[in-house]
């Protein structure tokens, strides 16, 4: 399974490489910029509030509904609280720009500040092997310039993490296990960057097939 992943993004025109977790250091202040017009930082943890504004740890957002059903303005940045665990697809469907990529990743507490990155276990987004269709992916990207990073996305009933129709992409730092067809694929997608992550158990029913 492993090695079919491995071969699946080769032939895409990507390389992988394992290598231990990715954590950023950078800390990510809390914004009022999403009322201005320019790019904001969003985060999402269990037991937050959709109805909240979503802009600083206290106000959250829960659902990856919330997150799907969003407009999000180009560079807009969605983070999800490490050690979490979320059922169901992630759809991004807005892009960043070449001067600020969209980042979907992961945050962490640094003395009560929200902090992008990990210090003990990724977020996951779990397909719970009933979603999603065999030919879209678990966390689908349909945005140029999106960066996805420090992401456990596994038991993915079709693919783990697809680009589609999605340019200029990066994938670092993220896992993705047990997924019914490939962990990792670019699909119609050009100068991508799929660097540091593990993938294990991809094509786990037909590993002839990715």
């Amino acid at each position: 399974g492993f090695a079919q992943g491995v071969a699946d993004l080769v032939h895409g025109g990507c390389f992988i490489r394992s290598t231990p977790l990715l954590s950023a250091v950078v800390l990510v202040a809390a914004t009022t910029a999403a009322a201005n017009g320019y790019a904001a930082t969003y985060y999402v943890r269990n037991g937050g509030d959709d109805g909240r504004d979503g802009l600083t740890h206290d106000t959250a957002w829960q659902s990856l509904a919330k997150v799907n059903a969003r407009q999000f303005s180009p560079g807009d940045d969605v983070l999800f609280l490490e050690g979490n665990t979320w059922a169901g697809q992630l759809r991004v469907n807005w892009s960043g720009t070449p001067d600020e990529p969209a980042i979907v990743g992961a945050y962490r507490l640094e003395n009560g500040v929200p902090a992008r990155g990990v210090n003990l276990a990724r977020p996951v987004i779990d397909g719970t092997d009933t979603v999603p269709q065999q030919l879209d992916g678990l966390v689908r990207v349909r945005g140029d310039y999106v960066q996805v990073e420090n992401l456990s996305v596994v038991n993915s009933e079709g693919r783990g993490i697809q680009f589609e129709d999605a340019d200029h992409g990066v994938v670092t730092g993220c896992e993705t296990r047990n997924s019914f067809k490939s962990g990792i694929k670019m699909l119609r997608s050009h100068h991508a960057i799929v660097e540091g992550n593990v993938v294990t158990r991809a094509g786990v029913a037909f590993p002839e097939v990715n």
